[in-house]
């Protein structure tokens, strides 16, 4: 795999950068030591190429010197396979237009604002007026900033330095910058860049990707059958030359190395056994099932009981066709298989297989999505990150340990990665509050349900339904809102279809207030039903609520969709209260009242008297015990409006139905390991109690507590110390302030609170409510001490900060009021609990809004012996009572509060969370923020979120750290503190979530789940150390780097493989685990997992995976000759590869006697590859904070700018599958865009993961990893009910479709957007096409010919790219000059959501249908398709003007006028007749799709949804291209084209031949006639201008007169 040679200065500085920013700049200062300069200069700036292995080394050794030992290996990997060869490009490609302003290759410096070059640093540097930020198109965050530990000044310009490191101008530009940076008196930041320094493009070799020979199935011999004399030489004649055997190399048991060793005489003769061994028969893919049935325990057994295991697994599983015969004759062993039976029986559940596990991140092995290149990252950031545990002094014990811990908060620990599952009690306090529809212990309903728990140990392919309450959701719910409405209907229809769950309704009786326009409020409701349900029973309340919710959803209609379309309850909360209000008014409240009582009561002439008992509880407002019980139900319970839960897991939606069979099918889950380890028996009283009672359950709900990647302050900075260091405390004793409860409980242990909050009234409620926690553990006895409370949330000693802080808007009282809590906070770095009181006391004044000055005195009134307060007074307050908030004392205690604010911000990370109006709560690290526009924080809600952390982390963490001690500097051993548990959660926190990744303590569970001794590994289980096999010497260096003062990587890392070995992920693994081995220098830890038995010959290929830096090609040798192969690239996600040298035809690979090597007398062929394109993948959504849906059809272009304004260079649709965008680009930067017209005039582009600018979505390509951005956008105002239709005229809603068919379209989504043409000629007619392999490239040609002969209009041809070979392309290209046609390459990448195909003639029938709307420029409305074995007999104008009747696209029935071959014609009978229902079956090789209506209609994620769903079956979709549309023509309409547009010999009469207008070459069942036999026999003959022969043989003059060489 080639790319352009990169500069090795830049890809060296690129991966310290990405280590270390620290560690860059070192290597920047190393880079200009002399000597190191001069090698640099000569050969970048001469253009030297016979340098370049010299820099290479040079860079190496200036990286070794500033990295740590640990990262040696790492780095030498890395920049050997090519990791960074982008980086060099992307700089290139964005400095190019300043050129070279001060001369060739001399570096410069832009200055912002401005933009001004400079070529020398000015004496004197001039201050700004604003600070510049960050990705505002001055520089972005992939440019190197010399930072120093502290922010610079808001009026530092912005220097940025461009050049090469390590050149004289360089280096002298960067000698003047440094001390001005430390100044902080300029921002300085490097970007390479090469002015007017031309590339080095020798072209190198990129690794990370790998090749499969797949065996090809030539049961139509589809190889073409033209031969030059040259190639015609026998290889009897080649002669019989030197016999080489590979070592290691092991052929049917036989190591032929060792016998050619031995007998070297026979050299000769091994040579021969050796071919007839690997050519024989018996070693094919053709075996009989009964001999195949153990091959997965074989292997293993062959592997695992090697002396060089990782070199056999290598041998066995990239050449398996060659061993699958020797391996299968092998004896299976016992002992292997009772171990193997040991782990699917106790742990093979609990772990994915075909994974590699990165310190607990899991990389699957298997998908498309896997790449060398982000292991390497993954690698490199562990290093990085467990770097800190070492500079703490953390030994090797107490580190494994942490990562465990960490672990655990990832929830990945739990039943085979499902995340932990947190329960509230809600039953508790629920007795008179909660109304129950339905008991299935009693009902009569449910007595025909068994009644044993053990139901739930048979095979579950749905619910079980016992005759016990398993289940109870109980719904939290305000009866007047959309919301709650919303959630009575789709309870009642669960109840109705008899759900086996128990459902119970609570009411949020204070959630909706009464309006004075006569909207009723939530209490009225809940004062009618109480009454009903009281005087008239259960039913009566039920029947109350429902038709209650029935009138609310009937109001919500036709306020809110007079269109008819769904309601989001969601919206309508956030819709203006007039319009909210008009869902129910008090009158119709009552007159429901009244309805539901007079028909439960069966009295119609009591309507009256039922009305003003109404009226009656409505106006009296007396107390009402139900919304008494109901509201502090709620509050305790923490329990939201309009929220349920299941078994007391919690889940703030009003959504039940979209969301309750996922937790149902996990609750069953659960149930069922209850039942089989006999906690839950028939006996057992309470299911749900005994639920509780195993699960980590709490008796209050907070939304906090369900979060699932949990925020953590980055106290692994140098400022963390100093934060902590300045901020003063509040503490109830311990650790730092002795006494009360520390010395009970912490050994030096303490929690630690922090809490930044606005001075508002909400911001200074959740601060008391902090106080509140704080001051209930302690209690005074009467004379004054102190003592612990018996709270168990305090299970160490607790300190307390408080930072406050302006809101976004603040008025003069609130300046004040910072100023007097600041002052206060200041008056003693260590507060005493009297202190605490004292602010409390202040914070409550504050928030009645009492004038600051009287509040301050209120405090000095309630302490007056207090001296924190006596300071307040003295600082804040003058003599005469004025307040001192303008005096230089106060000016300067504000200021160091807002350079601790400041520290807190950026050390919580905050993000968007950093709002001034919000509060937010760090406990113990644990960053929780209390949003301004949701209720403050509840005193009750502290001790719950300290549980919660307590639960997760604290208490394993404190225990850990008591038990041991750190190590300092000096080698000694001291007890951990408070600071460093602080430092620690933090740590566990952020190593846990910050990778985005999920970790799975692997080798825990198997330690756990199935009681392994890890220091003695069962028989399937390997132990790979690193370098196994390296020489005296290596091994010297190696005990060196690990004698080091820094801990050696494999301690840091560990890395476990866990895969089936006879799959393509154990292919790949095989060859991963040899390149970590040897390469990246780590220990491994490998368990194969085969399958107990086979049935299905499982490796039909053979593989290379390229990662070896110093044989940077797949290699394939002594291949057997029987077979005829395939190439097919495995490559990262994020390529377009394409192969641009080829002489054999790479689709039907073969040595035999007609061909076997590029050039006579050799059996070796070469095949090169490049990387065309590198290509960025997204998620496109809007409503991306109420109703996340992707906007299918919206169309995006992606643009770059230039010296000539703005290109586009690609274009797509995002599907509504998953909201997936992909397009193509190159390394560079990019502005991503709505496309102009309607997509730019109803859409505005809200945020992405690039940033937003004037420009667009700014994308930086620069990486070889893979990587997905994500876009949210929204409707502009006016246009939010304007739909992407295809007439921008017409928004009304379209007609559903009904059916089965609702559910596929439903999968992934419902329309699509118009595409916007461009305005091109419409003459031109638009051809669609594919093909692979030489046999057909030469048809395709034909085809192509004959379309331009027969066709009187320009025509374009649109060729899918990927399998067509460099000499067709270049041959195409010399028929274009010579016909006037023209041509485009399209291709796309098969994304990894859509399930996969692996074989390669099915890959390329889906690239003939499920991506059509993706494929072509949105400004192609038009495609036909044809064939590449068809030739063209009449004009496709004819075809592109076809009315198709608004039809996506028309296909041509199958002919049925050939009776000996009816009976192939499989749709006439069974299953496919039934589907069908009348309608003709469809043949696939040409059709016409109408691209405009194909993607308005979304026909593109229709055939996605339909396909997806039937893939998952291998046997479905035999004929995938063909099935697919024909499957889904009920619900995406085919029209049929007239039956001569397409005539094939094996279905169609010869009397209709003369009507054809194409002839398509399909194969023949009854006689497999090779391919071009039957071209030259049926395009023959008087019914053509010119025979198959004559097409072919005028191709040829012109591919000879271009002096084009092919082979064929």
């Amino acid at each position: 795999m080639e790319c352009p040679h990169d500069d090795p200065v830049v890809e060296m500085g690129e991966f310290l950068n990405q280590y270390d920013r620290d560690v860059f700049w070192l290597y920047a200062d190393a880079s200009c030591d002399a000597d190191r300069s001069s090698v640099i200069e000569a050969a970048l700036l001469s253009h030297n190429e016979s340098l370049i292995a010299d820099i290479t080394e040079l860079v190496k050794s200036i990286a070794t010197d500033v990295l740590p030992a640990n990262m040696h290996a790492i780095m030498s990997a890395s920049n050997s396979i090519g990791m960074f060869a982008p980086v060099t490009q992307f700089f290139a490609t964005i400095s190019e237009g300043h050129g070279a302003p001060c001369g060739h290759g001399n570096a410069y410096i832009v200055s912002y604002p401005g933009g001004n070059i400079l070529c020398s640093v000015p004496s004197r540097i001039t201050p700004v007026e604003e600070s510049l930020e960050q990705d505002d198109g001055h520089f972005a965050s992939w440019d190197y900033e010399y930072t120093t530990g502290t922010v610079s000044e808001s009026s530092a310009p912005v220097y940025v330095l461009h050049g090469i490191a390590g050149t004289t101008s360089f280096c002298g530009l960067h000698s003047a910058l440094q001390p001005l940076a430390k100044a902080r008196t300029v921002r300085y930041i490097y970007r390479p860049a090469f002015p007017e320094v031309p590339v080095i493009s020798t072209h190198r070799s990129i690794q990370g990707y790998g090749v499969y020979l797949d065996i090809k199935n030539m049961e139509y011999r589809n190889v073409d059958d033209s031969s030059s004399s040259e190639e015609a030489a026998s290889l009897a004649d080649k002669g019989a030359g030197e016999v080489n055997f590979e070592e290691g190399e092991e052929v049917a048991g036989l190591v032929f190395s060792t016998l050619h060793e031995r007998k070297p005489q026979l050299s000769q003769e091994l040579g021969i056994l050796r071919e007839q061994l690997i050519n024989s028969d018996e070693g094919g893919t053709e075996m009989k099932m009964w001999k195949m049935l153990d091959l997965g325990l074989q292997t293993a057994y062959a592997i695992t009981s090697s002396s060089d295991p990782v070199r056999s697994m290598n041998d066995i599983l990239l050449n398996f066709p060659k061993h699958a015969s020797s391996l299968s004759s092998s004896r299976v062993r016992p002992a292997l298989q009772k171990e193997l039976q040991r782990w699917y029986g106790n742990v093979a559940g609990l772990i994915p297989s075909n994974s590699l596990f990165v310190n607990g991140i899991r990389l699957d092995l298997a998908g498309s999505t896997f790449n060398l290149f982000s292991l390497i990252g993954h690698i490199q950031r562990e290093i990085k990150s467990l770097g800190y545990l070492h500079s703490q002094g953390v030994d090797s014990d107490v580190k494994r340990e942490l990562l465990s811990i960490a672990a655990g908060l990832s929830g990945q620990r739990t039943r085979g990665g499902m995340p932990p599952i947190t329960r509230v009690d809600v039953s508790k306090g629920g007795k008179h509050v909660i109304s129950f529809l339905n008991n299935l212990e009693k009902d009569p309903q449910y007595k025909r349900l068994p009644k044993t728990v053990k139901q739930l140990l048979q095979p579950a392919w749905n619910l079980h339904a016992v005759q016990r309450n398993l289940y109870t959701l109980v719904a939290v719910v305000d009866p007047v809102s959309a919301a709650g409405a919303s959630m009575i209907s789709q309870l009642q229809g669960m109840y109705q279809q008899q759900y086996p769950i128990r459902i119970g309704i609570a009411l949020a009786c204070q959630n909706t207030a009464a309006g004075t326009d006569g909207s009723a409020g939530s209490e009225d409701a809940c004062r009618l039903f109480s009454h009903i349900k009281e005087m008239y029973g259960p039913h009566a309340g039920v029947k109350f609520l429902t038709t209650l919710a029935n009138h609310i959803e009937t109001m919500a209609e036709d306020l809110f969709s007079p269109t008819g379309s769904a309601v989001d309850p969601t919206a309508i909360a956030t819709s203006p209260d007039a319009l909210q209000a008009r869902l129910l008014s008090v009158d119709q409240a009552i007159d429901i009242y009244t309805s539901v009582v007079s028909q439960v009561q069966k009295s119609w002439t009591q309507k009256d008297k039922y009305s003003q008992d109404a009226k009656d509880i409505l106006s009296k407002r007396l107390q009402s015990d139900f919304v008494a019980n109901s509201t502090q139900y709620c509050t305790h319970r923490g329990l939201p409006a309009n929220s349920y839960a299941l078994n007391g897991i919690v889940r703030p939606s009003y959504d039940i139905s979209s969301g309750i069979m996922q937790l149902l099918g996990r609750e069953q889950y659960i149930l069922s390991q209850m039942v089989r380890k006999g906690k839950i028996t028939d006996k057992t009283k309470s299911i749900y109690n005994a639920i509780l009672e195993n699960s980590v359950t709490y008796p209050r709900f907070h939304a906090l507590v369900d979060e699932v990647t949990p925020d953590y302050m980055d106290t692994t900075l140098p400022e963390f110390s100093k934060l902590i260091r300045d901020t003063p405390f509040f503490h109830n004793g311990g650790g730092v302030d002795a006494g009360v409860c520390g010395e009970v409980h912490d050994g030096g242990i303490y929690n630690t609170t922090l809490v930044r909050f606005p001075v508002t009234a909400h911001g200074m409620r959740s601060a008391v409510a902090v106080l509140e926690w704080l001051l209930s553990n302690i209690q005074e006895a009467s004379d004054g001490d102190a003592t612990c409370a018996a709270d168990s949330s305090f299970m160490y000693s607790h300190r307390v900060s408080f930072i406050p802080t302006l809101p976004a808007s603040p008025s003069s009282s609130s300046s004040d009021m910072l100023a007097v809590l600041a002052a206060f906070l200041s008056s003693s770095q260590m507060q005493t609990l009297q202190d605490a009181r004292a602010f409390k006391l202040l914070l409550e004044k504050f928030i009645v809004a009492d004038p600051v000055e009287d509040c301050v005195r209120a405090m000095e009134l309630s302490f007056p012996k207090n001296p924190s307060v006596s300071r307040v007074v003295s600082t804040i307050l003058s003599d005469s009572g004025e307040l001192l908030t303008s005096s230089a004392e106060t000016k300067e205690i504000l200021r160091k509060l807002s350079i601790i604010s400041a520290s807190f911000e950026s050390l919580a990370a905050l993000g968007d969370s950093a709002n001034s109006d919000n509060s937010i709560i760090v406990y113990n690290a644990r960053v929780l923020v209390v949003p301004s526009d949701q209720s403050p924080l509840h005193e009750l809600d502290l001790p719950l979120l300290a549980g919660v952390e307590e639960t997760r982390m604290g208490a394993k963490l404190a225990a850990l750290l008591r038990a041991n001690e750190y190590i300092t500097n000096e080698d000694a051993k001291l007890p951990y503190t408070g600071e460093q548990y602080l430092a620690l959660s933090g740590f566990c926190g952020r190593y846990a979530t910050s990778s985005g990744y999920s970790r799975m303590d692997v080798l825990e569970i198997i330690k756990e789940s199935g009681g392994y001794d890890l220091d003695d590994l069962p028989s399937h289980m390997l132990s790979i150390p690193p370098l196994a096999d390296i020489s005296s010497a290596a091994q010297s260096i190696l005990s060196e780097v690990s004698d080091s003062d820094e801990n050696s990587s494999d301690s840091d890392v560990s890395l476990v493989f866990v895969f089936d070995p006879l799959s393509r992920a154990g292919q790949r693994a095989a060859t991963l685990i040899q390149f970590i081995q040897n390469q990246l220098r780590l220990p491994q830890i490998v368990i194969l997992s085969p399958e107990m038995e086979i049935t299905e010959f499982p490796l039909q290929n053979f593989f290379r995976f390229v990662s070896n830096p110093t044989s940077p090609t797949a290699q394939f040798k002594n291949l057997p000759k029987q077979h005829t192969l395939t190439v097919r690239i495995d490559s990262p996600e994020a390529w377009n590869v394409q192969s641009y040298r080829a002489v054999q035809d790479i689709d039907n690979l073969k040595c035999d006697s007609r061909m076997c090597g590029d050039i006579t007398g050799s059996e070796n062929t070469a095949v090169s590859y490049k990387i065309k394109n590198l290509l960025i993948a997204g998620q496109c959504f809007e409503n991306i904070n109420t109703n996340p849906t992707p906007p299918n059809g919206l169309q995006l272009v992606l643009n770059t700018r230039g010296e000539n304004g703005v290109t586009k260079f690609s274009d797509t649709l995002v599907m509504q599958n998953l909201g997936y965008f992909q397009l193509h680009a190159n390394p560079g930067l990019f502005a991503l865009n709505l496309a102009d017209g309607r997509a730019a005039a109803l859409y505005t582009i809200d945020g992405s993961s690039g940033a937003v600018s004037e420009f667009g979505v700014s994308i930086a390509v620069r990486s070889f990893a893979d990587s997905v951005m994500h876009l949210y956008v929204s409707k502009k105002p006016g246009m939010e009910h304007m739909s992407l239709l295809d007439d921008a005229e017409s928004d009304e809603p379209q007609a559903k479709s009904g059916g089965m068919w609702d559910s596929f379209s439903g999968i992934f989504g419902k329309k699509s957007a118009a595409v916007t043409t461009s305005g091109d000629d419409d003459s031109t007619i638009h051809v669609f096409s594919l093909a692979t392999g030489q046999v057909y490239e030469r048809l395709l040609r034909i085809m192509m010919l004959s379309v331009v002969k027969r066709t009187s209009a320009p025509v374009k041809f649109w060729l899918f790219e990927y399998y067509l070979s460099p000499s067709f392309k270049q041959t195409v290209d010399a028929m274009c000059k010579e016909y006037g046609f023209t041509v485009g390459y399209v291709t796309y990448k098969w994304p990894e959501w859509l399930t996969q195909q692996t074989e390669k003639q099915r890959i390329i029938w889906g690239y003939k249908i499920l991506f059509l709307d993706v494929l072509f420029p949105l400004d192609v409305k038009k495609v036909i398709y044809v064939d590449a074995d068809q030739v063209v007999r009449s004009d496709l104008k004819e075809l592109w003007n076809m009315d198709l009747q608004g039809k996506p696209y028309a296909y041509t029935p199958f002919c049925d006028s050939r009776q000996e071959t009816l009976g192939f014609q499989f749709w006439r009978q069974g299953y496919w007749a039934d589907h069908l229902r009348g309608k003709p079956y469809h043949i696939s090789a040409l059709y016409v799709v109408d691209l405009q209506v194909f993607r308005q209609q979304a026909i593109g994620d229709k055939l996605r949804a339909v396909y997806d769903s039937l893939a998952k079956d291998p046997n479905s979709l035999a004929n995938l291209d063909q099935d697919l549309p024909n499957y889904a023509q009920h619900v995406v309409p085919i029209h049929s084209l007239p039956q001569e547009w397409l005539w094939c010999e094996t279905w169609c009469s010869e009397k209709s031949k003369k009507k054809a207008k194409t002839i398509d070459l399909c194969n023949n069942p009854l006689h497999k006639e090779p391919k071009l036999d039957m071209a030259r026999r049926v395009i023959n003959g008087t019914l053509f201008k010119e025979s198959w022969v004559e097409l072919d043989e005028e191709i040829k003059r012109v591919i000879s007169t271009a002096g084009i060489s092919i082979v064929e």
